[in-house]
Parts: C-alpha cells; sequence; structure tokens
C-alpha cells in the first residue's frame, strides 16, 4: 500500500510533538520498510514504535492507519540500520510479523544500540541463527530492560533456553524477560534456571506455558534459594504436579524476595498446596499467591488456612476453580477472623454452598482488613439465606470496596435483598453483577438505587437480561449521580437511538463500557455512533465485534473523532 507508506513516511520526518507512533495490520510490500527506516534514522522525537498486528490502539497515539509489515531479509537489514542510527526509540513491537529469517538482523542491533529499553518480539519464530545472535546480543547489550519472546517456539533442536541461560549469566541490565508459550520443557527450564543462580538483575520472569514438570521446576527452586533479585514468577500452565510445587515450597521457606507468584492450572493438588501451605508459615515476603484452577479440596484449604492465621505478608491471594466445597471455605473463614493482612480474596467457582457463604460472611464482621471478595459463580441466586448473609456482612463491614457476584444467577428480588445492606454502606465501590439474571425490572431498581448513592463509583452489569426499556431507566442515572465513574452494559445497536445518546453525552465523568455486535451492513451506523461520541471525553468502546467489516473507512472515521476526544479500544474481535 505505497500511499500509506508514504503518509507514514512523511509523518514520522515531520513529527514533533507525538512520543508514540502506532503502526499495525495492512500489508505493506517490499520498499514499504525501507522507507520507514529512512525515516526513523531521521526522527528524533518518536520513543515508542509499535509494528505489530493484533489491536487497534488510539489512546495519546497518533494513529496512521494499519500496519502490517512483511518482512524480507532486504527489509530486516535497512530497519536494522535505522535503529543504529536512531537515537530516540526506546519502546519497539515487532509482534506478529513473520520475521522468522530477519530476526538475525533485527537482534543484532542490540550490540550497538544505546537507546532501546522494551522490545517485543512476538510470534515470529526464530531460526537457529536468530536464536545465537539473540544470544550475542544479550551479553553486549548494556541497556535492554525488557524483553518479550511469547510464542516464539524457542525450545526443542533450536537451543534457545541454552542460548538465553548463556546470556543471563553475563547479562547486567535485563529487568523483565518473557518465554511463555515456547515449548521449553524441563530441559530449558533447567538452562533458565541455572543462569538464575548467578544473575543478579532480572526481577521479573514468565515462564508460563511451556510444558515444564517437576525436573525443571527442581532446578528453578534450587535457583530461587539462591537468587535474591527475583520478585516475580510467573509458572502458570504448566506440569508441575505435587512434586514440582513441593520444590517451590523449598524455596519459599529460604527465599526472601520473591513477592508474587503464579501456579495457576499447574497440577499441584492437594498434597502440593499442603507443601506450598507450609511454606508460608515461615515465608515473610511473598505478597501475591494465584493458584486457580489446580484440582485442590477442603484438604488443601485446610492447610492453606492454617497458613493464614499465621502468615503476615500475603496480601492478594487467588484459589477459583477448585473444588473447596463448604468445609474448605469455613477454613478459610475461621483463618479470615484472624488475619489482619490479605486484602484480595478469590474463591469464584469453587463450590462453597450455604454454610460456606455463612462462614464467610460472619468472619467478614471481624475482619478489618478485606478489600476484594469475589464470589462469582457460586448458584447464591438459588439460595436467598446467602444474599441475606451478604447483605447483613454489608450493613455491617466498612472495610470493603469491590465485591464481586457476577454468575450467580441473581433476579430482582435477590438484588433488593442486597442493596438493602447498602443502606447504611460507606465503603463499598465496586460491585460486579455481570451474568445475572436481571431483567428490566431488575435494571429499573438498580437505576433506582443509584440515583441517589453516594459511594458507588463501579458498577458492572453486562450479559444480563434487560433491553431497552432497562437501559432507559438506568441511563438517567447520569443525570443526578455525580459519583459514578464505571458503569459495564450491554448495547445492542438498535437501542442507541437519539435519546439515550444525549442521555450519555450529558455525563462528562462517566466511563461508559459497552459490548455491541456489529454485522457488516451495519457498518455506516457504528461510524456515525463513533462520531456521535465527540461529545463525551470518556467514552470507551470496549468488544467491539465487527464481522467482515473493512477498516479502512473505520480509520479514517476515528481519526477524526479522536481529533476532540480519546478512544480506548480494549478488545476487538474480528470474526
Amino acid at each position: 500500500m505505497e500511499g500509506s507508506v508514504v503518509t507514514t513516511t512523511m509523518l514520522l520526518q515531520q513529527m514533533e510533538t507525538e512520543s508514540k507512533l502506532c503502526l499495525r495490520n495492512q500489508n505493506i510490500e517490499r520498499g514499504g520498510i525501507n522507507s520507514l527506516a529512512i525515516a526513523l534514522k531521521q526522527n528524533k522525537i518518536v520513543t515508542e514504535l509499535v509494528l505489530d498486528q493484533p489491536d487497534l490502539c488510539f489512546q495519546d497515539i497518533k494513529e496512521i492507519g494499519e500496519l502490517h509489515l512483511f518482512f524480507e531479509s532486504g527489509d530486516a537489514n535497512e530497519l536494522g540500520n535505522a535503529l543504529i542510527q536512531n537515537k530516540a526509540l526506546t519502546d519497539l513491537i515487532l509482534s506478529d510479523n513473520g520475521l522468522r529469517y530477519g530476526l538475525k538482523e533485527i537482534v543484532a542491533v542490540l550490540k550497538e544500540n544505546i537507546t532501546l529499553t522494551r522490545l517485543n518480539i512476538t510470534t515470529n519464530y526464530f531460526d537457529f541463527a536468530g536464536i545465537r545472535e539473540l544470544g550475542k546480543a544479550l551479553i553486549q547489550n548494556k541497556t535492554l530492560t525488557e524483553l518479550v519472546l511469547t510464542n516464539n517456539m524457542l525450545g526443542g533442536d533450536l537451543g534457545g533456553p541454552k542460548e538465553i541461560g548463556e546470556a543471563l549469566k553475563k547479562n547486567i541490565s535485563l529487568t523483565a524477560l518473557t518465554l511463555s508459550l515456547n515449548r521449553i520443557c524441563d530441559d530449558g527450564a533447567k538452562e533458565i534456571g541455572q543462569a538464575l543462580k548467578t544473575n543478579s538483575t532480572l526481577t521479573s520472569l514468565d515462564l508460563s506455558n511451556n510444558n515444564i514438570g517437576g525436573e525443571g521446576v527442581k532446578v528453578i527452586g534450587d535457583a530461587l534459594i539462591h537468587n535474591e533479585t527475583i520478585t516475580s514468577l510467573i509458572l502458570s500452565d504448566n506440569v508441575l504436579g505435587h512434586d514440582g510445587a513441593i520444590e517451590i515450597a523449598k524455596a519459599l521457606k529460604i527465599n526472601n524476595s520473591l513477592s508474587e507468584l503464579h501456579l495457576t492450572n499447574s497440577e499441584i493438588g492437594d498434597e502440593g498446596l499442603k507443601a506450598i501451605a507450609i511454606s508460608l508459615k515461615q515465608n515473610t515476603s511473598l505478597k501475591e499467591l494465584y493458584l486457580l484452577e489446580n484440582s485442590f479440596g477442603n484438604t488443601g484449604a485446610k492447610e492453606l488456612a492454617a497458613a493464614l492465621e499465621q502468615n503476615k505478608t500475603l496480601t492478594i491471594l487467588d484459589i477459583s476453580r477448585n473444588n473447596l466445597g463448604d468445609d474448605g471455605a469455613i477454613e478459610i473463614a475461621k483463618a479470615l477472623s484472624t488475619n489482619k493482612d490479605l486484602e484480595q480474596l478469590y474463591l469464584a467457582e469453587t463450590s462453597i454452598g450455604s454454610l460456606g457463604i455463612r462462614a464467610l460472611a460472619h468472619s467478614l464482621n471481624a475482619n478489618n482488613s478485606l478489600l476484594t471478595l469475589d464470589l462469582g459463580q457460586l448458584s447464591i441466586g438459588y439460595r436467598s439465606q446467602d444474599v441475606r448473609e451478604l447483605a447483613a456482612v454489608l450493613r455491617t463491614n466498612q472495610t470493603l470496596n469491590d465485591l464481586i457476584l457476577f454468575g450467580n444467577d441473581l433476579i430482582l428480588s435477590d438484588v433488593e435483598l442486597l442493596f438493602s445492606g447498602l443502606e447504611n454502606n460507606s465503603s463499598l465501590l465496586s460491585l460486579d453483577l455481570e451474568d445475572n439474571g436481571l431483567d428490566d425490572k431488575g435494571l429499573k431498581f438498580v437505576a433506582s438505587y443509584l440515583k441517589n448513592n453516594k459511594t458507588l463509583t463501579e458498577v458492572f452489569l453486562k450479559e444480563n437480561l434487560y433491553g431497552r426499556e432497562g437501559l432507559e431507566a438506568l441511563l438517567t442515572v447520569f443525570e443526578t449521580n455525580k459519583i459514578l465513574t464505571d458503569l459495564s452494559i450491554d448495547v445492542l445497536d438498535e437501542d442507541l437511538d437519539a435519546a439515550i445518546k444525549k442521555k450519555i453525552k450529558k455525563n462528562r465523568n462517566i466511563w461508559l463500557t459497552t459490548y455491541q455486535k456489529i454485522q457488516s451492513q451495519e457498518k455506516d451506523h457504528l461510524f456515525s455512533d463513533l462520531l456521535f461520541l465527540n461529545g463525551n471525553d470518556n467514552f470507551r468502546l470496549n468488544g467491539w465485534t465487527v464481522g467482515d467489516v473493512s477498516l479502512d473507512n473505520a480509520v479514517e472515521v476515528i481519526e477524526q473523532a479522536t481529533k476532540k476526544m480519546k478512544i480506548e479500544i480494549v478488545r476487538r474481535i474480528i470474526k
């Protein structure tokens, strides 16, 4: 697309104030990279350059259309030369560009470049030469602090982990390394683990989704005993098993630097959780622990609860999607009655029934530290007594800020009970009622409450059963409520009529998150909606589902809109 290249090049040469340039997802043939490279050599303003495929970005970014760079070897050479000469660029994103045979030229730049601090080359699939060059470059480079190598299949015969491991032993600048989805397996994990024993700069390491088992994690665990700089470790979506969890637990008893640990979906079971829990009684550094979907039940929960009674540092605990049941919840509740440090607790999809809900509710009468409680997808709507228990807690507890009740089949009568507990509550700021059974009557009730509410700032209501009537009632809230800052709702395209738009436009403080499904024949309507939004500086369009619409015109329209406002496209799905 020659015209886009010319426009991009001219703009890059002339840009005097914008520090971020985002170019994504439009086929540029041979010659386009060359033009871009020439401009980049001259430009002294742009510090962040995004050349990847997947998502739109608008906020604080000069949008030039969408650019997908299909690199050839000559292209990579040109860009590499430009990066050596450019003295301003600090952030470079090259995700999803099919760079396999050009990565050698790109990473070689790191030997000479002295400004680049962040490099993202996700999903480009290195060849052997590229991996070797990356290892050499990381040894020499002294400025790069963050490197993202997600989904490049570095493991196996290519020997990526070995090259990276050797580089980490000598590198003195890298602080964050992401190696998720790379088929590292046990052998690769051993290489990385050995490097961690001597590396003293890396603080964040992501090894998720790499088929790492007990043997590999043993070396990583041994490294953590000696390493004093790693603060964040992500080992989620591996096959650690209870043996792997035991190795991590051994490290936690001694390590005093790790503050964030992710073991989601790692098959640790009750035995693994028991080992982790025992280590928490001695650990004094861990603040965040994520153990979602690990096949443990009330036995493991009992051990974890005992640890919470002694541990004084953990502030975030996520044990969602495990089979705690009532017995496990009761044990956790006992710990909450004495624990004064835990601030966020996530218990979604944990098979907790009425006895467990009652115990948790009662524990909050004594607890004054918990700020966030997630009770999502526990079928609370089928048990009115559970709702009464929660309402009673809200009447007395004055510390809880965030209550998450998504997916609980709550209907109007349940919400009426729940909101009755909020009448004298002055602490709850965020309420998540997404994916429940709220129809128009339910939404009308919520609207009537919010009109005079003085505390709730965030309410999440998408994926319920309401329609136009309920939405119109809810949007009248904006006329009187000046506290609400974040509202999540479903808006069908036909419901965005002039009257509703007018009501949205009146409130200048609201972040309105809407979810729309736009078919190709409705694209003109979508564009007019975007232009309308010029009147609200804080509108956020979230979850744009487009169908087979060409985005050429959409980009032009949104460019016009962004001259007067800032739009954040949070998530887009192209079907």
